[in-house]
C-alpha cells in the first residue's frame, strides 16, 4: 500500500504517507525491509526533484532510513537500483549512496 500511495500524483497524499513513513520506520523495520526496493525508487525520485511539494518529507524518510537500517542493507538496495533505467532514479541512488557508504563499516 505504501508503495502505491508514495507515487500517488496528488501530492498531498504523498506527503501524508512520507510524514507516516518516517513515524512508522523504527517500529515496522521489519516489514518495510522487505519493501525497500519497491518503497525507495519513489522516494528517491520525490527527494531529487526540488521542484516536487513532497521533496522535504521524502528527504526526511531517507534520513530516518539511514538512522534505522543497516548501512550494508541500504547500500546493497541502491546498487541494485542503479541498474534500473531513470537518470533520475540514478542521481537520487548516487546523492543517498554519497551520504550512505563513508558511513558503512
Amino acid at each position: 500500500v505504501v508503495a502505491e500511495r508514495v507515487s500517488d500524483p496528488h501530492y498531498r497524499v504523498v506527503t501524508v504517507v512520507l510524514k507516516v513513513l518516517c513515524l512508522i520506520t523504527p517500529i515496522a523495520k521489519g516489514d518495510l525491509e522487505q519493501h525497500l526496493e519497491r518503497i525507495l525508487p519513489h522516494i528517491l525520485d520525490k527527494a531529487v526533484d526540488e521542484k516536487c511539494k513532497s521533496n522535504k518529507e521524502a528527504i526526511n524518510v531517507l534520513e530516518k532510513f539511514k538512522a534505522v537500517f543497516s548501512h550494508e542493507l541500504l547500500c546493497s538496495v541502491l546498487v541494485g537500483l542503479c541498474r534500473l533505467k531513470g537518470d533520475k532514479l540514478r542521481l537520487g541512488c548516487a546523492k543517498y549512496l554519497c551520504e550512505i557508504v563513508p558511513t558503512t563499516r
